[in-house]
């Protein structure tokens, strides 16, 4: 008995498990913070680069129960003005926390290397002088990485989450006039869908990690691997304590059965000394 009650929690509890893996991955939201400028350094229009750094922080809730990582970052175009002028890459910074923990919270930072040459900032000088918040474009591309195991099945995919993400910087106008250097961030999974919030927004969007960026293959084999794994443990957890408990029950019933026969033998054996 005390085996088959050990047993019956134990499958009660990858019960739970199973429950709880279910769906095999829940998208991730991610909050986007406020941009900030660093190294700024100015250049000669047509003589010489003007060069700055952009730091990108997301914080990022993880409702799945287990451990995300991003494995790779891969260099991302920064462009500025609606024109999209190249002008430097974006990747993941190299001191950012790169892993979401289980059920909680983490956060991940990219920095885009901004460069302008001094033949484009010459082209590029009426919108800095004088426009009313510069458009600047970029591109991050990092690699997510899970690897979990479920008993029996193991589920391990790497997918690229590409997005399209856009801000203001200030122009010199916009800086005479006390406004933010630098405004909110949004993103999304194309250009087309992406709305750059203005200089003088208060907050910037949500980044969602959703299960479209997988290939649905891998969502089914991850699915697979748990009820194989999950799922067949609990079978067999549940067949064993049920043998278990069976055997038990039989045990009893042969124990109080011999007792009666004992019993009742006992009884004949005194009748038959009464009658002697």
């Amino acid at each position: 008995l005390v085996v088959s009650a050990a047993l019956f929690v134990a499958s009660g509890w990858v019960t739970h498990l199973w429950v709880r893996f279910t769906p095999v991955y829940q998208d991730i939201t991610c909050r986007l913070g406020k941009p900030t400028l660093s190294g700024v350094r100015f250049g000669v229009p047509g003589i010489s680069p003007t060069r700055l750094t952009i730091e990108v922080g997301t914080i990022c809730t993880n409702p799945n129960f287990y451990t995300i990582s991003f494995a790779i970052s891969e260099k991302g175009e920064v462009s500025m003005t609606e024109h999209r002028t190249p002008v430097g890459w974006a990747m993941e910074s190299p001191n950012s926390n790169s892993t979401l923990p289980a059920k909680g919270v983490g956060s991940v930072f990219a920095t885009a290397e901004v460069s302008v040459s001094g033949p484009m900032l010459s082209s590029l000088l009426p919108e800095m002088l004088l426009g009313n918040g510069i458009p600047v474009f970029m591109e991050l591309n990092n690699k997510m990485k899970v690897d979990i195991s479920f008993f029996f099945g193991s589920w391990g995919v790497s997918a690229w989450m590409k997005k399209k993400c856009g801000m203001e910087i200030a122009s010199l106008t916009d800086t005479l006039g006390r406004k933010a250097q630098v405004g909110p961030m949004a993103c999304a999974d194309t250009w087309e869908e992406l709305v750059v919030p203005r200089l003088d927004d208060n907050a910037g969007g949500e980044m969602v990690m959703s299960a479209g960026n997988i290939s649905p293959k891998e969502i089914r084999a991850g699915a697979m691997a748990k009820n194989i794994g999950l799922g067949g443990t609990c079978i067999l957890l549940y067949a064993g304590a049920l043998g278990c408990l069976i055997c038990a029950i039989r045990a009893l019933c042969n124990q109080f059965g011999g007792s009666s026969e004992s019993d009742s033998e006992l009884t004949s054996e005194s009748s038959s000394d009464g009658d002697d």
